[in-house]
């Protein structure tokens, strides 16, 4: 059943003030989401208008945006908080951690680091990192 004959505009013609859609999107640079969001109208609709006006940016422009960025770094930094502690390391790393274990080293397994990245193995008394390269 087509949208229409559901009460539902279609995206391709809903009225969207171009005004607004340069403001938000070209000078705000926010994402088309957000544009949606602010106008309260579909993410198709903004899509479409965006795509027919020729307004698409490049990934290089999205990416480089400070907002983007920061909610990256806010996804990264939950899935490394986020995410267990492996409990079955490669074999490289299971014969350091039993040698360590064996001379009675204290370590850490698997630490996130300044909510960046994963470090194999943490020695916190003397702010040492060993990161384990199963292949190399």
């Amino acid at each position: 059943m087509r949208r229409a004959r559901l009460g539902i505009e279609p995206a391709n013609k809903v009225f969207i003030d171009t005004d607004q859609l340069r403001r938000l999107y070209v000078k705000n640079k926010n994402n088309a989401r957000q544009v949606a969001q602010e106008l309260g109208v579909s993410y198709n609709s903004v899509k479409n208008r965006l795509q027919k006006l020729g307004w698409a940016r490049s990934t290089k422009e999205s990416c480089s945006n400070p907002k983007f960025k920061e909610q990256m770094r806010q996804i990264r930094i939950k899935t490394l908080i986020s995410k267990p502690v492996l409990e079955s390391p490669n074999r490289l790393e299971q014969a350091v951690y039993n040698t360590l274990d064996e001379l009675g080293v204290f370590y850490q397994k698997q630490v996130p680091l300044f909510n960046k990245f994963v470090v194999d193995i943490l020695f916190p008394q003397n702010n040492l990192v060993l990161e384990i390269f199963g292949r190399y």
